[in-house]
């Protein structure tokens, strides 16, 4: 569909209403990775506004019910608006947030040529208020994900508050502020509260955070945690691991440590049985990360077979300096 430079500035400036019925809609838009479709759709057209309700849209594999308004849609098809603002609630069955997030490489192709190219996308805003019965991020799953996500393409900002999961056979809620910097870099800062989830099931769909010492297979546990986070990368998804810094207070109720190597440094002093499989009622820390290490403040293990002291650094090129008594 095209219109003529005329027929473009009329549309803009006219008043329409009506009530538009789609069936069997497939679309890709500017050659975007994802290929967007609906059944069934009924928009209540009135001027530059259309009303939805409980029209249900696939991005890929994603499918995502909308109840709400969308503005300028009509009129930035046709270049006479510069974004789209969209306001609503959200509700999905089954969500895929990585292909999801490649919509902010929709039209960037176009902005080559201009001084500033924002990684993020300036060609909408939107307030949704979201749920998700299962969602998924790479391995990362959680069920019952719900949060109010803000997105404002002037700030390059998208922030999701009120975030609530059900993730690691335990909960997690908190808030996040993930945004663009002066120079491209994507920044990204959250507050978590996490109750009770479980540590091997977090390192495994993790990758052990990229390290070998301690691992899903040298640790079980429930923990519960208030963490304070904030990393970044570049343009092209880099990670900066420098940038990494973590606050965690957290406890770990029936924990065990199994196989964990440094503890075979008393191997001279304890039975050896005693060592590989240690088992501990309740631990309780304040662990942080700076400047890729991860800092063991001293904590005091209490087992069955033995009692011990443990601190240390971990660096993340998996250099550790571990200290045991």
């Amino acid at each position: 569909i095209s219109f003529d430079d005329n027929m473009s500035r009329n549309l803009s400036t006219s008043k329409y209403s009506g009530i538009w019925n789609f069936r069997n809609v497939f679309f890709n838009y500017e050659d975007s990775p994802l290929d967007f479709s609906f059944n069934t759709s009924q928009w209540d057209v009135r001027d530059n506004l259309i009303i939805i309700k409980d029209d249900i849209i696939n991005i890929q594999n994603s499918d995502l019910n909308f109840n709400g308004e969308i503005k300028n849609l009509i009129l930035y098809s046709i270049d006479e608006r510069d974004k789209i603002l969209i306001k609503g609630n959200v509700s999905s069955e089954y969500t895929r947030f990585e292909e999801l997030y490649t919509l902010k490489d929709v039209g960037s192709e176009d902005e080559k040529n201009e001084v500033f190219e924002s990684v993020l996308a300036n060609w909408f805003d939107a307030s949704i208020d979201f749920h998700s019965e299962e969602f998924y991020y790479n391995k990362f799953y959680s069920e019952n994900f719900s949060g109010d996500l803000e997105y404002n393409s002037a700030n390059l900002s998208l922030s999701i508050d009120e975030i609530h999961m059900d993730a690691f056979d335990g909960s997690i809620d908190g808030n996040l502020l993930y945004f663009e910097n002066k120079i491209s870099d994507i920044i990204l800062k959250t507050r978590l509260n996490i109750n009770k989830i479980d540590i091997t099931n977090v390192l495994e769909s993790l990758d052990n955070f990229g390290q070998s010492t301690m691992t899903h297979n040298n640790i079980k546990g429930l923990a519960t945690a208030d963490i304070e986070l904030t990393s970044m990368w570049d343009r092209n998804d880099k990670f900066y691991s420098r940038s990494l810094s973590m606050n965690s207070n957290i406890k770990i109720e029936n924990g065990e440590l199994i196989d964990f190597a440094p503890l075979y440094k008393m191997a001279k002093f304890i039975n050896l049985k005693d060592i590989e499989n240690v088992k501990f009622a309740t631990l309780e820390n304040n662990i942080r990360i700076e400047r890729e290490k991860i800092i063991i403040p001293k904590m005091e293990i209490k087992s069955t077979a033995l009692s011990l002291n443990l601190s240390g650094v971990h660096r993340f090129n998996n250099n550790i300096n571990y200290k045991i008594d």
